[in-house]
């Protein structure tokens, strides 16, 4: 009987990509846009099939592979649904949450279904109907022209847009982009902001509201009605990214299909939302029964000599810690300028707001000025720079001529 891992990196099928046909974009609704990108550290053979040893030693049956011939974006998912996903799938079946990977989830929204689903019993919505955990998007190899770490940005921008509006949608940090010369796997952690920055940016209405940990600014100043819940009404750091090439086989290397069984397993039985920062894959979590592992979901009572331990958001004391302090900050640095020989109005400057004036709207310093704090000056309390000074006496200005004309 054939192992696992022997299936998972046995060679792809060989593709015939000669009668390609010219790719057309994609074209998608509320769509999120990262101007740019960082590898992925840590998604690694020698990592995951540590995580997974157990699960890869079981045994599996093999599927006979042909040579299918390459036309466009459905030939190339054609392909995949063929060749590649049932080889994976079948690997899955024997695994905990029997996740599967299914082409064009009929299930979806149509205003944002990935080319790509995985689903699991153990994942199920309010309906009874199942949740797409992993999303995937398929992208022919000769409409990208380049690599992803090299050329162009844009060539890729647009299948990184696209995923990752995918991923926001589903709530899930995992998704891919698969094509005919490499696997592009990928993981988006959230950006940690204020619930009055979030309410400045950009509002997508097409996502269905799900349950996720809300995050209040320090202030105590969110409105009552205020909800954040919705993946894609938030900001995203740089998406995570780590390349597979198609011809990546044999034993100690990361193959497509592996790392599909990776990315599958870490979404059915690991955690899968999307959160501020993320623990090492291989570590581990306490919760009320004993250990966790935050990627495998497996359990023991006791951690042993090289286990890692770490929380679902290792950065979350640090970054309280940070918001606190800079809501300290905000209220020893927020200064009271009043012109001389009457007694309104007050013009207040706000340091931690980029130079937004609370009496003369509209004015705004430089970003690169910065107003710091003189210890022993009796006139203002502060020095200034000669831009930032030009700035505040307009401010004053118009707030006399305001006076003068009332």
């Amino acid at each position: 009987m054939t192992k696992i891992l022997d299936i998972l990196t046995k060679p792809n099928v060989d593709i015939d990509s000669s009668q390609v046909s010219p790719g057309t974009k994609i074209s998608i609704e509320n769509a999120l846009g990262p101007e740019d990108w960082k590898p992925w550290t840590g998604f690694e053979y020698s990592t995951l099939s540590g995580i997974f040893n157990w699960d890869l030693s079981k045994d599996c049956h093999g599927s006979a592979e042909q040579v299918p011939l390459l036309k466009d974006n459905d030939t190339l998912e054609d392909v995949l649904d063929r060749f590649e996903i049932p080889i994976v799938n079948c690997c899955l079946g024997s695994q905990t949450g029997t996740a599967h990977l299914v082409r064009k989830n009929s299930g979806e929204s149509a205003n944002c279904k990935p080319d790509w689903s995985t689903v699991s019993r153990s994942h199920l919505d309010a309906h009874s109907c199942f949740k797409n955990i992993l999303p995937g998007y398929t992208k022919l190899n000769n409409t990208l022209r380049s690599n992803i770490k090299e050329g162009s940005k844009r060539e890729w921008q647009s299948a990184i847009v696209t995923i990752m509006t995918y991923m926001a949608y589903h709530g899930s940090r995992y998704g891919f982009i698969i094509t005919d010369g490499c696997l592009v796997a990928l993981r988006i952690t959230r950006k940690p902001t204020g619930p009055e920055i979030s309410n400045e940016s950009i509002r997508h209405s097409t996502a269905a509201p799900s349950s996720y940990p809300i995050e209040l600014s320090p202030r105590g100043d969110n409105p009552p009605d205020y909800e954040d819940n919705d993946p894609l009404q938030w900001e995203y750091m740089r998406p995570e990214y780590v390349i597979i090439p198609w011809g990546a086989s044999g034993p100690g290397q990361l193959t497509i299909k592996l790392a599909l069984w990776f990315l599958a397993m870490m979404s059915t039985n690991g955690d899968r939302h999307i959160d501020y920062s993320y623990p090492s894959l291989d570590s581990w979590r306490w919760d009320r029964n004993g250990f966790v592992h935050n990627t495998s979901g497996a359990r023991k009572y006791q951690l042993f000599p090289g286990d890692m331990f770490q929380d679902r958001d290792p950065e979350k004391m640090a970054r309280h810690e940070r918001q606190a302090q800079d809501a300290q900050n905000r209220q020893q640095l927020q200064l009271e300028w009043e012109a001389p020989g009457h007694t309104g109005p007050r013009i207040v400057y706000d340091f931690q707001s980029e130079g937004r004036y609370a009496g003369c709207s509209g004015v705004r310093r430089p970003k690169e000025e910065r107003l710091s704090r003189a210890s022993g000056s009796s006139k203002t309390g502060e020095r200034v720079g000669k831009s930032a000074a030009r700035t505040i006496l307009t401010c004053l200005g118009a707030a006399l001529q305001a006076m003068a004309f009332s």
